[in-house]
């Protein structure tokens, strides 16, 4: 508790850091260590809270995730040109379901989502999306509790976008179920900028049995980055600092 007292000064309410220098490279070497630990460094707890009390009008409500953006695009552009129409589809953190809306709109129909935020669900989704509330398979509740509901290799594509950097360290184990359930592909989109918990997702889905096969990062004109930087463009891309990384499952031979 004494050491969280230190922290919060250096804290505001949103749980952001403040303009610190010094203090940002404390907290970028605790939080590796602590993360190596399994455990949170003491200003990034309580994310599953935060995230399952949105309720609407509130920053970060789930009537703000309804609108699809370029991301979706991004994200299925190249995995739908490989899959058949009886593709299966589950998403991490689906919030008020645009994405799996937009794989609804082309003729997927084997479709679920796993969501904290109830009222992401049954009140947003509800109202905005019907056809998919009904047709659609959805578990709320924490990621790593209602993904071990699912059978292996139940859905040939499982991805997320913009929820990774969320997951704490705690929950980590979230990496092995989605592998375990993923039939072919992860696809995920994770931001460059995140000051919340880091992963080598390369590391961990290879160690897991997956080989990446996309990688792309979107970034604005300023960056020192030695891999491939695909430039930043509002009108096409509507979003900055992001990796796509889809990874398939590797087969055993014989």
């Amino acid at each position: 508790m004494k050491l969280k007292r230190i922290f919060d000064r250096f804290v505001d309410p949103d749980r952001k850091i403040r303009d610190s220098q010094a203090f940002r490279n404390i907290e970028a070497g605790v939080s590796a260590v602590s993360g190596l630990a399994g455990s949170s460094p003491p200003w990034k707890r309580g994310e599953r809270e935060y995230w399952r009390s949105r309720e609407m009008g509130e920053k970060h409500g789930p009537e703000n995730y309804l609108q699809e953006d370029n991301s979706t695009y991004v994200m299925f552009e190249g995995l739908l040109k490989a899959l058949g129409q009886n593709a299966s589809f589950l998403e991490i953190g689906c919030n008020a379901g645009r994405n799996l809306n937009y794989l609804l709109k082309h003729g997927y129909t084997d479709l679920a989502g796993i969501e904290i935020n109830d009222a992401s669900i049954n009140i947003v989704l509800k109202e905005h999306f019907p056809e998919l509330y009904e047709k659609g398979k959805f578990f709320i509740g924490n990621a790593l509790d209602e993904i071990k509901k699912i059978p292996d290799e139940r859905y040939d594509v499982v991805f997320s976008i913009g929820v990774f950097e969320h997951i704490p360290y705690e929950d980590k184990a979230l990496f092995n179920e989605i592998a375990r359930v993923s039939k072919q592909y992860i696809a995920i989109i994770t931001s460059v900028r995140s000051r919340l918990f880091h992963y080598n997702y390369e590391k961990i889905y290879r160690n897991l049995g997956f080989t990446t096969i996309e990688y792309r990062l979107f970034y604005g004109e300023n960056h020192n980055f030695s891999v491939p930087v695909e430039p930043y463009d509002a009108k096409k891309h509507a979003f900055d600092s992001k990796f796509l990384r889809i990874f398939i499952k590797n087969r055993k031979e014989g």
